[in-house]
């Protein structure tokens, strides 16, 4: 069953033909950066499996670890969409804009070394000073 979603606008819609792999909150710094949040909070799915139409456009960057990061997000709005390495493999596709996804509990936190003092851990969630496997 696909998952859709849109932007604060509704100008993008976003569709999602994957279950979730797995859920977290980042606290990287790259992500407090683009979200303007915190934190970031995303589920992986395999990144051929995420659509994207409408006023969307694209920003590539260098991610603190050195690797290239390709955002997703509406032109008219601001809000993002959902971002993945360039050099492929999964994408992480924001959890507000799809509201099923909405429902999913958080399962791990990540660069929690990078966590602001105020934001507590999540108990049930496992947690990582970094990114997992790397």
């Amino acid at each position: 069953m696909p998952h859709e979603g849109t932007c604060l606008c509704k100008g993008s819609k976003i569709t999602v033909d994957a279950e979730p792999e797995f859920s977290s909150f980042c606290h990287c710094k790259d992500c407090r950066k683009c979200t303007g949040a915190p934190f970031s909070c995303v589920v992986g799915v395999p990144g051929s499996s995420t659509k994207v139409e409408g006023n969307v456009g694209t920003v590539e960057t260098k991610a603190l670890s050195g690797l290239g990061v390709k955002r997703w997000f509406c032109k008219g709005c601001g809000s993002q969409l959902y971002s993945a390495s360039v050099e492929g493999g999964n994408a992480y596709v924001h959890i507000g804009n799809i509201d099923d996804f909405a429902k999913l509990p958080v399962r791990a936190e990540i660069f929690t070394k990078d966590r602001l003092p105020f934001a507590q851990p999540i108990p049930t969630a496992m947690q990582f000073e970094g990114m997992p496997g790397v």
